[in-house]
């Protein structure tokens, strides 16, 4: 009503990514690939999780997502990790990162855009080059794809969007992860059709 801070925290590392707040939880992931949370009333810290620290980043960050007690988070280690929301237990992890030796820019592994939990699922893509949906509850990959983007998968229906650093829309199977089509957003070919 008034504009006034309710509370403010200071913590260790920048944050570069809008944080999460879900049931009176806020989740944040900090440069440190440290995610913290507070309490939304007052702003008292919570938990902790310490994920494996990344000398090379994107300066960009992702922010969790949350499902019921669930909580993902990607971080610039190239790690997905599910978490319970409530105390912070190990549920899963997985890396998604692929070293490639023609490409220097594999080596940062950031999961730059927020992972997305739809029907008991989890989007994810990692700038060095892997598109993976995996099991919420168990942690097993349903299907993984090469795919480099730093952006945020879009679930629609039975499929999934993802915009790769290239600059293509890639559509694909919601259930299996097959491709059904690669739009070119640089071609000016289809620009030019509108």
């Amino acid at each position: 009503a008034t504009g006034t801070d309710n509370w403010r925290k200071a913590t260790s590392t920048p944050v570069h990514a809008a944080p999460t707040e879900v049931d009176g939880r806020v989740f944040v992931v900090s440069t440190d690939n440290e995610l913290l949370t507070f309490a939304a009333g007052d702003g008292t810290p919570g938990w902790t999780y310490q994920a494996l620290i990344e000398p090379a980043r994107i300066l960009g960050g992702s922010s969790p997502a949350v499902s019921g007690d669930t909580v993902v988070a990607g971080f610039a280690s190239g790690e997905l990790v599910a978490l319970r929301a409530g105390n912070g237990n190990d549920l899963w992890s997985e890396a998604l990162s692929r070293a490639s030796r023609t490409n220097a820019l594999s080596e940062i592994r950031d999961i730059a855009g927020r992972p997305v939990i739809y029907k008991g699922d989890v989007y994810a893509v990692s700038h060095s080059g892997v598109f993976a949906a995996t099991d919420l509850r168990t942690g097993q990959a349903r299907w993984s794809l090469p795919g480099t983007a730093i952006t945020t998968p879009w679930v629609a229906g039975d499929v999934v969007f993802v915009v790769d650093k290239a600059g293509q829309v890639i559509c694909v199977s919601r259930e299996n992860g097959s491709v059904y089509w690669i739009q070119d957003l640089n071609n000016t070919e289809n620009r030019s059709k509108k």
